[in-house]
């Protein structure tokens, strides 16, 4: 019940980031990693891991997103992002992958070669599964593409090295 208010009070201050701004500004950072650690300790019950993947998205929509850039590492495990129940893995995996992309993009070229390999790994795992729409096959290939030259950047920074 505890883990159900925080979600809720975190989702009520997402609902509120376009429209007070200026108030919530001074705890961006605060409000990214409640999301990510209320995601990280919460149970796999999929309408709570629904709200707090809406309340991602709410951020996304906003400069708040800022916030999650350093948070990326811990997003980019799926038991974090999906939850590891059944029922959070069928319903959920649309939606945690597509803000997974959307945040990936925002910072593609500040990430590590090892941050790219797992990305790709993950998104190019995606594609190879039929239970999938093919929107997010489409997301998944599109991300990837997109990621082909920070890739090579990062290779040849390594090379001159």
């Amino acid at each position: 019940e505890l883990k159900g208010a925080q979600v809720k009070t975190v989702s009520f201050l997402t609902y509120l980031l376009k429209s007070c701004a200026e108030y919530i500004r001074p705890h961006e950072e605060s409000i990214c990693k409640s999301i990510v650690n209320l995601l990280v300790t919460c149970s796999d019950s999929a309408s709570i891991r629904k709200e707090l993947l809406v309340s991602l998205k709410q951020v996304l929509g906003t400069d708040f997103k800022r916030g999650l850039f350093p948070l990326i590492d811990t997003l980019l495990e799926e038991r974090v992002l999906v939850g590891t129940g059944q029922a959070c893995f069928e319903s959920l995996r649309p939606l945690a992958y597509s803000l997974l992309a959307e945040i990936v993009h925002h910072v593609r070229a500040d990430l590590s070669l090892s941050q790219l390999s797992r990305i790709i790994y993950l998104f190019s795992r995606n594609m190879h599964d039929s239970t999938l729409s093919l929107n997010i096959h489409t997301t998944c290939a599109r991300l990837m593409l997109n990621l082909v030259e920070p890739i090579f950047e990062k290779g040849v920074d390594q090379q001159s090295m």
